[in-house]
Order: structure tokens, then sequence, then C-alpha cells
């Protein structure tokens, strides 16, 4: 555990400036109000200055849509981060007008009281103080943007790397041997044994080399695997569309990091050697021999751009054939198996593992195994993004709690008046109620949308600009559903609590006033 007192200080100092922040602009409306008028109880609406923010609200949309535009700085999103912030800004601001919008729709709706008279009550409420309204509704909204946020976006990272995993795990089982990347240890013999295996159908090698393309930056993977050149997308996750390469060309694919980091571009000439040969798998810069000349090889052609979550430093794949033809050798690192369905699968397993008995560390392992494996790390890892979210929620609800039972108290004089006119205690808890739900609801309405907003900037841009990589966008419904109808229930239910105990003696309570 590592405290850093400064960085503790300016949090504490932000807190305290915010708390500061946000009582000026009251006190000083608050201030202008006659002296009688301040001592009296209500006029809540009054100490919220009267300000038309759509303004400020646009202009921190339009902010944040620019911001957007600019390239990370030592490629970290830093632009990204503001847009979000100003992003957060103006959905804050713009909650004066929207409750004023929503507020005057629902008193068209309800316009006769004697329909629904607590419904009724509860919207006059929402149409005539959408100031305080708003100001109540401001956590709730925020909270709810930043959860629904993470909450997309690592639904779509989970849901993008499942999909990446069915597409580069199509065989049966899969054996590497550990620690062999630079030695290619599966030689021929080898292979032609696993091929030969009882209950192997189908048997597919790999190769994987490394290429320092720049000193400052770790080592690129380089994949030599069978490419289906006709539809490579069956064998890859493809980005985009791919590209037929030129005659003299030699075709490769490359993850999304190479673009962005070394500028790969689809359909571009590459005038650089792979690293072919042993003595040449560390270093693209000084070739070792003849086929690693650029001089004397045909350049290589980006002909499509892969997804890889796995190598985050960059990656390209190669045909077999042509990094034969470029002078590597048929040596393998990993290998996929397709098992013969006239085999049982026990007997193949056993046959496969008794074939490679010999080599010291081979490793094998089903793909539905790798596959729930990679998932299982990755739950693990977004756990704590999970836990972060539920705090988000916690906090809100906090604030729902304490927003509802100091309006219950600062309009025990509005509810002594209900009780003159004839309403139950219930019957004004119930008008509260409705009131929290209608509010609680526009905050998780409004706040969700603003959420898929900013999920957008992380899939969009933090993401790809920080990890070099891209995901689908993926909506997970339940878990939104299910906060939300957890944050309407206890918002209601602590609305209804503040309200039953704020309601008293009608007469002690207005004569409090006198």
């Amino acid at each position: 555990l590592a405290v850093d007192p400064l960085v503790t200080l300016a949090f504490a100092l932000a807190g305290i400036g915010t708390g500061l922040a946000g009582s000026f602009a009251p006190a000083r409306a608050l201030r202008r109000l006659p002296a009688a008028r301040s001592l009296r109880a209500g006029g809540i609406e009054e100490a919220v200055p009267a300000v038309d923010r759509r303004g400020a609200a646009l202009a921190c949309f339009a902010f944040g849509g620019l911001l957007l535009a600019l390239p990370p700085a030592g490629e970290i999103p830093w632009s990204a981060y503001a847009a979000i912030a100003a992003w957060l800004v103006g959905a804050i601001a713009a909650l004066p007008r929207i409750v004023g919008v929503v507020g005057a729709l629902g008193a068209r709706i309800v316009a006769d009281a004697r329909a629904i008279p607590l419904g009724w009550l509860a919207v006059q409420r929402l149409h005539g103080a959408p100031r305080s309204a708003s100001a109540a509704m401001s956590a709730v909204v925020a909270s709810v943007a930043l959860a629904a946020a993470m909450a997309i976006m690592v639904t779509s990272f989970r849901d993008s790397v499942a999909n990446w995993l069915d597409t580069v795990l199509p065989a049966d089982a899969y054996g590497r041997v550990a620690g062999g990347v630079a030695a290619g240890p599966i030689d021929r013999a080898l292979q032609r044994r696993i091929a030969s295996t009882p209950g192997v159908q189908q048997a597919e090698f790999l190769r994987t080399v490394e290429w320092n393309l720049d000193a400052r930056r770790p080592p690129v993977t380089v994949l030599v695997r069978p490419i289906d050149a006709r539809d490579p997308s069956r064998r890859l996750p493809i980005v985009g569309e791919w590209r037929t390469p030129p005659p003299g060309t030699i075709a490769i694919y490359v993850s999304e990091a190479m673009v962005d980091v070394y500028g790969f571009a689809p359909g571009s000439r590459i005038e650089r050697a792979l690293p072919i040969g042993p003595a040449s798998t560390t270093s693209a810069t000084a070739p070792h021999d003849a086929a690693a000349d650029p001089a004397r090889t045909p350049p290589l052609f980006v002909a499509g751009v892969w997804r890889d979550y796995a190598r985050q430093q960059g990656s390209v794949v190669v045909d077999p054939a042509d990094w034969r033809a470029l002078g590597g050798d048929d040596t393998a690192n990993d290998v996929a198996v397709w098992f013969d369905d006239a085999v049982p699968r026990d007997q193949a397993w056993r046959a496969l593992r008794a074939a490679v008995d010999a080599v010291a560390g081979f490793e094998w392992r089903s793909s539905a195994e790798l596959r729930e494996r990679s998932l299982r790390i990755f739950d693990r890892s977004f756990a704590v993004t999970y836990a972060l979210e539920a705090i988000a929620i916690a906090v809100a609800l906090f604030g729902v709690a304490s927003t509802w039972a100091g309006e219950g108290l600062a309009r025990r004089r509005e509810f002594a008046t209900l009780q003159h006119l004839g309403l139950a205690r219930r019957q004004i808890a119930a008008s509260f109620a409705i009131e929290a739900l209608l509010q609680i609801a526009l905050a998780i309405a409004w706040g969700t949308i603003v959420g898929l907003a900013i999920a957008l900037v992380l899939i969009r841009r933090v993401n790809p600009q920080s990890f070099h990589w891209t995901m689908q966008l993926s909506w997970p419904g339940s878990l939104l559903a299910a906060s939300a109808l957890a944050l309407l229930a206890l918002g209601t239910l602590a609305a209804v609590l503040a309200a039953l105990h704020a309601v008293g003696d009608p007469v002690r309570t207005l004569a409090e006033d006198t």
C-alpha cells in the first residue's frame, strides 16, 4: 500500500472547494432576499439562481466534441478524459431545462386534478420547482452516467473478447512447448508424428517469431499460420475489408496496434524484411542472411487488419507458404488439432499425449478450456470495475436519501397545509413518493443517455488510443435495468420514510412560522 500525502490532500481540498463553490451561489441569492422572507419556511426555489444554463450546457457538449478530435499525449488520451468531464458538466447544466420540459408535459397530461390527485400534486411540484428538483437529481445523474458507461464498456469488451476467441480458436485442441518461442521446437519429425496420431483428422502448425521494429518498444510478434487468401476472416477477426496483394509482394495481416504505432496502414507496401532464420529472430534492422535482406526480398503488402487482444505490442500474420518462400524454416511453436469423430475423444487425447511424451514441457489444452480460462481471467481482472459501479450506485443512493430527508424537513409547512386541506398522512407520503419516483426515473433516464455517450468515448477513443484495439458495442440491458429498479425502489423508500418523519401535528408546524 502506497499513500501519496500530496495527492490525498489535493482530493480533500477539492472536496472542500466543491462544497464552498456549490454553496456560494445560493448564499448570494439568499442575501438578496428580504430578511422577513428569509426567516419564513419554504422558498427553496428562490434560493437557487434562476440562470438559463442552456448556453452553458451546449458549450460543454460542443467543447467535449472538439476535445475528441485531439490526439493522445504520451499515448494517454487526456483529451478524451477531458471530453467526458465536459459532457458530465453539460449534462448537469442541462437538467433544469429537461426537468422544466418534462414537468410541463406532465402537467398537461394530468391537468385534471380529480383523476389522480396525488399524482397531480407531484407533477405540479416538479413543474413549479425545476431548479430545486435538478439540484436533487444531479448526484443521481452523475453516478448513473459513470456506472452505465463502465458497464457498457466492460460488457462490450467481454463480448468482443468472447467473439474473438471463437474466431482464433477454431480447432479442438492446442499444444505448445513452454518457453520455446525463439527455437521453434516442433520440428518436422514431431509434426509428422502428431499429424499421424490415431484420432487426429487435421493438424496445423504455427510459428512464432519476435520482430524488433523499435528499440524503445517491446518486440512485435510475427505469427506464421495458415491463411485463407479467398476469405481471411474465416481464420482471423478482420477489421474492415481486406485487399488482394499485387504481384511480386508478400501479403501480411497486421493487428490494429501495428497501424497505430508503426503506420502499417491497409494497402501499404512495407520495405522491411521479416526476421527470417534463427539468427535474425531478434532483429529486423541487422539481417544475417540473404533471405532477410530488404533489397533482395519482395516487399510486404498489408492485405488486412485484424483484431488481436492477446498481443498489445502488435502482431503480424504471414502464410506458411510465403514464410518458406522468403527462406524461413518449417519448425513450429504451436499446433492446432482437429479430432476425428470416428475415434473416441478420450482415446484420441491419450494417443496425442503419448505422441509428444518425450518432449519436455509440451502442454495440451482443449479450445473450450482455453476459452473458459481466458474469460475467467477477464472477469477477475474487471471484478474491481463492477465493485466500483456498485459503489457509485451506493453513493447515488446516499445522495438520494439525504436529499429527500432534507426536502421533507424543508417542506414541513407545505405538508401541514395539505393536512389542513384534508390529506391524510399516508396520502402526503404517497404524493411525496410519486414525486421522488418521477425525479429519480428522469435522472436515471438522462444519466443512462449520458452514460451511453461516455461509453462510446471509452470504446471509440480511450481504448483504441490507450491499448490500440477496438471492440463492438454491446448493451448490458439486464444489469442496467436491475440497477435502475434498485435505485428507484430504494430512493422512493427513502422519500416515504422522510415524508412520514416530517409530517406531524399541522397546527404546531404552522405555528412555528408565525
